[in-house]
């Protein structure tokens, strides 16, 4: 950097400024993509946006004086003379940068709430004011190590803990400045009772430098399957049977029948019905009906076969309206949070457009639903 000790520097800086009027398309260019980027990321309730963008231009402005210095040092020499002007160089080697927020010394452990509320936005050090012993003229780093600490909820804390404790190591990270993804290893920690994760990096210091505060998203599961709200999610009560003992109707060749053997006035009695598969493997059935009970007995009138009903299995799954009623449809979850889940579109009941109940403690299977007295979710 350079300090004018007499002020005619200044002086000549702004007769050249008013004598050249040109800025290079280079210059021009920068400019124009600071306010472009502004223009379509605005959002009236991020109105801190508007004092980085102010910024950055003021940045680029100051960088054309530096540029202007530069090509007209000699003739600068010989009208201010050569004491008018004290250079100094930077005694390490790195990335310089002329802005500054003051939080350069901020410890992870002295972090709080407070400092994501009210921040301190980044100002051009650059100035033509007076400066006096102590003032910061620039920051440069020396490496390209650096945190990013990002306040999470206990239950996000929690689910990242779990999956560090089973060997997720790094976390894939999109910046909403640039979209710019990435993986980052990260670390779980506690400020009093506020919860942070902090993800370390090991390049890209040069693309963030002029930013103390990023919006980021976590992406945190790229699993594919069908997205359902957990206020959806229900338990069923079902019976666990033999495949051997479910037949196929006259009419139709779908195994949803069963002979239920019961004793009437001292006589053994089969009575076939029908009932609702909801999941088979390789060896059962799960199945449900209103007319089934604990302690009835399933048979195989041919094999004389028998099967007592027992405890039952719970399987989870949701209740869908497709067709005016409620059918409960079971599912496979291969994650879930507290707000959502995502279920496995081979291997569960539902569909994609299925319509779901959005409370799913509110229903009951076949039960009518009149319009949309019921509130209903496209499953997506």
């Amino acid at each position: 950097y350079a300090i004018d000790t007499t002020g005619r520097v200044q002086t000549y800086v702004q007769k050249l400024i008013g004598k050249e009027r040109n800025v290079s398309s280079e210059e021009k260019e920068r400019i124009t993509d600071s306010l472009r980027d502004f223009g379509e990321s605005f959002e009236a309730d991020e109105f801190s946006n508007a004092y980085d963008a102010h910024m950055n231009i003021n940045h680029e402005l100051a960088s054309y004086t530096d540029t202007l210095l530069s090509r007209h040092r000699d003739d600068m020499e010989k009208v201010c003379g050569k004491n008018s002007y004290v250079e100094v160089r930077s005694k390490n080697e790195g990335i310089i940068t002329f802005s500054s927020d003051g939080l350069e010394k901020q410890k992870i452990e002295s972090v709080t709430a407070d400092l994501f509320k009210n921040h301190p936005h980044m100002t051009e050090l650059r100035t033509k004011e007076k400066m006096k012993k102590g003032d910061v003229i620039y920051r440069v780093v020396l490496n390209q190590r650096w945190r990013l600490m990002i306040p999470v909820s206990r239950e996000h804390y929690r689910h990242l803990k779990k999956l560090q404790k089973n060997g997720k190591e790094q976390i894939k990270i999109l910046f909403e400045k640039d979209n710019f993804e990435t993986w980052a290893e990260y670390a779980c920690t506690k400020n009093k009772e506020d919860y942070y994760v902090v993800l370390l990096f090991d390049n890209y210091v040069q693309r963030y430098i002029n930013q103390r505060y990023l919006r980021v998203k976590l992406i945190l599961s790229e699993t594919e399957g069908l997205k359902i709200p957990t206020s959806s999610l229900v338990d069923k009560d079902v019976y666990k049977v033999p495949l051997s003992l479910l037949f196929a109707g006259s009419k139709s060749k779908e195994k949803n029948q069963v002979y239920i053997l019961r004793k009437e006035k001292g006589k053994n009695t089969l009575t076939r019905r029908e009932v609702r598969v909801y999941l088979t493997d390789e060896e059962f059935a799960y199945i449900s009906d209103d007319s089934l009970a604990k302690g009835e007995v399933l048979s195989d009138p041919e094999k004389s076969e028998k099967f007592e009903l027992e405890e039952t299995e719970v399987l989870q799954g949701v209740y869908v309206v497709n067709r005016g009623f409620t059918v409960f449809k079971n599912i496979v979850i291969l994650e879930k949070n507290d707000d959502y889940c995502i279920v496995s579109a081979e291997n569960s009941e539902v569909e994609l457009y299925d319509r779901i109940i959005l409370n799913g403690s509110t229903a009951k299977e076949g039960r009518t639903i009149y319009g949309y007295q019921e509130m209903i979710y496209l499953c997506w």
